[in-house]
């Protein structure tokens, strides 16, 4: 059973890196902000059953099933066509990191623009390579930790993130028409 101090703690510890998964899912912050709370509610009414030292992967395991709902909710309940959250939003997750950045209409414009090119590219992965790109590459997890939130095999976290760079890298090519070195 996990006591309250551990719960914030986790918190604190896992709200960036749980967020920036999340955000990569979801691409709506308020989605992300509101499942985020709804995962850690959620481990706290099943605190009898958690154990401090799977905390941080029963969190991810909540919040990643919650946005898969969210997901399928989405698909079931849009009737005309995706695009509006799919669509070009106002990138927020920059005010989030540093609020006292006074970035240049110049340096907005931009990051929209690399975030929409990430979002595209990212959304023609499968979704089993993309979780597993978004966990190990945003969130800061290792390949071990990424296996037990996902309740599969350490090679195939490996085996799954490599094919997923590899066709995140080609697909970004043909979205920029420039080739990726090893540097950038």
């Amino acid at each position: 059973m996990i006591q309250e101090q551990e719960l914030l703690d986790c918190y604190q510890a896992l709200e960036r890196p749980l967020y920036n998964v999340l955000f990569r899912m979801l691409w709506q912050a308020q989605d992300c902000q509101d499942l985020l709370q709804e995962a850690f509610l959620k481990v706290w009414q099943h605190r009898e059953q958690v154990e401090a030292a799977t905390l941080p992967a029963y969190v991810y395991t909540t919040a990643l099933n919650l946005a898969r709902n969210k997901i399928r909710w989405r698909l079931n309940w849009v009737f005309d066509s995706i695009e509006p959250w799919l669509g070009s939003k106002p990138n927020t997750e920059h005010l989030l990191a540093d609020p006292v950045a006074k970035d240049s209409p110049e340096q907005l414009l931009q990051q929209q623009q690399q975030q929409q090119l990430l979002r595209k590219a990212l959304s023609a992965l499968a979704s089993v390579e993309r979780e597993v790109l978004l966990l190990t590459e945003y969130s800061g997890l290792t390949l071990a930790e990424t296996a037990q939130v996902l309740a599969i095999a350490p090679g195939t976290v490996a085996s799954r993130r490599s094919r997923a760079l590899m066709q995140l890298k080609l697909k970004l090519e043909q979205l920029t028409g420039r080739t990726w070195t090893n540097e950038d």
